[in-house]
């Protein structure tokens, strides 16, 4: 029996100023491409100067009692678009006969990150309605995550590809983030979204960085953070690598990577390492935080971003996936693109250019909705990664196989 495929997405955007009508204008948007279709899920990422309670009553007014489910951001991607601001909001909004979306929100990620990870595989992992195809996965980078241990807390229950981002503000001083679940708003938070059912996704990861050919070791570390690196404070090495005194400003955070060398199974696309950056300085212990662990006695290889790995990379990797899409037709995409890699590097038209390029590769007229985040996550083969300065890429596809059986 031919079962025929009723997934629909839409997206909008607004830039005002009014929190309750940016929600709503964009919802509105959103709503208006999935015709006479009840609205099944939403995801919203705000820009922090919109008043968040206020922005999601302005999104719920017209999507109703639909699950939502998201965070703040520094910027929204949606097809052909760009904008990073306070004051912008993007909404995506989904109806399927196909999928299903159950989501779920735990707070508690900086007191213990495996914790939240568990309680929310328990929420939606432990038996799911239909068989579970993508998590996707938003949290708050500023209260102290280990995105190692949340990554494998929400692994406890069943094995799943995961992919998302840390929520985000306006560039520069890092002060909150917010995460979104229905019309409750909350910090110190992971927000994750079980897409079920007969579908089937495409995953893409681009690195934003290159190798300088240095090598170094972890010579001391804890968890997330890093004490020392060949013998000397980290937080030393760092200022001596990128060039800057005490005054170290989120520009010079942004400009040297740390690369682990990946698997050999799990392939060369990935140029043959993960990168991870500083999140967070302890100036008296000489000490950096990251956002995930790099254990004692690991070699690791410098890196530095340059606008060509950016451009280039994102092109390549988009023209990987939508030759694995092939004739398939996408019913929506989603991309998590690092927040050091858009405006801050590449400037607003060619952050703009990037999105364009990338959105060409895989197909110009697939509903598309972005968000920049302060860390992101993919999986690397069968393997769940946390990343820094990439763009990873989900495109969701109705399954085929399913549509003959």
């Amino acid at each position: 029996m031919l079962k025929t495929h009723t997934t629909t997405a839409g997206v909008g955007t607004s830039t005002a100023v009014d929190s309750l009508e940016a929600g709503t204008r964009a919802a509105e948007q959103a709503v208006a491409d999935l015709g006479d279709a009840p609205c099944d899920f939403v995801i919203v990422y705000g820009g922090m100067g919109y008043d968040h309670p206020q922005l999601l009553r302005g999104v719920r007014s017209v999507t109703g009692d639909a699950p939502l489910a998201g965070c703040s951001t520094q910027g929204v991607v949606a097809r052909s678009w760009a904008r990073e601001s306070p004051r912008v909001v993007g909404v995506m909004a989904v109806a399927s006969g196909d999928m299903t979306f159950t989501h779920s929100l735990r707070e508690g990620l900086g007191h213990d990150s495996y914790e939240v990870g568990c309680r929310i595989s328990d929420d939606l992992l432990v038996s799911p309605a239909d068989e579970p195809v993508v998590l996707l996965c938003l949290y708050d980078p500023l209260t102290g995550v280990n995105v190692d241990q949340l990554l494998r807390g929400l692994e406890s229950t069943r094995p799943i590809p995961i992919i998302g981002g840390a929520a985000s503000q306006p560039w520069g001083k890092m002060v909150a983030t917010r995460q979104y679940f229905d019309g409750e708003v909350a910090r110190d938070a992971a927000t994750c979204i079980l897409i079920s059912g007969r579908a089937a996704v495409e995953f893409g990861v681009t690195l934003g960085a290159v190798p300088l050919g240095m090598e170094a070791t972890i010579t001391r570390a804890e968890g997330n953070i890093i004490h020392e690196i060949d013998g000397q404070s980290a937080y030393s090495v760092w200022k001596e690598h990128v060039g800057a005194g005490d005054d170290l400003r989120a520009e010079d955070h942004a400009s040297w990577a740390i690369g682990i060398r990946l698997p050999e199974s799990v392939g060369g696309e990935y140029a043959g390492c993960v990168t991870r950056t500083l999140f967070k300085i302890d100036r008296e212990q000489g000490s950096i935080y990251l956002q995930s662990e790099i254990p004692e006695g690991t070699r690791v290889i410098l890196h530095h971003r340059t606008f060509e790995a950016v451009m280039n990379l994102a092109q390549a990797t988009a023209r990987r996936v939508g030759k694995s899409i092939g004739d398939r037709q996408p019913c929506f995409a989603l991309s998590f693109e690092c927040g050091a890699r858009g405006t801050p590097f590449l400037g607003a038209q060619a952050a703009r250019d990037e999105v364009v390029q990338i959105q060409k590769e895989i197909g110009h007229d697939v509903p598309w909705l972005g968000m920049y985040a302060w860390g992101e996550i993919a999986p690397m083969g069968s393997v769940n990664y946390f990343h820094n300065y990439t763009l990873p890429i989900c495109v969701i596809m109705p399954d085929e196989q399913a549509a003959t059986r």
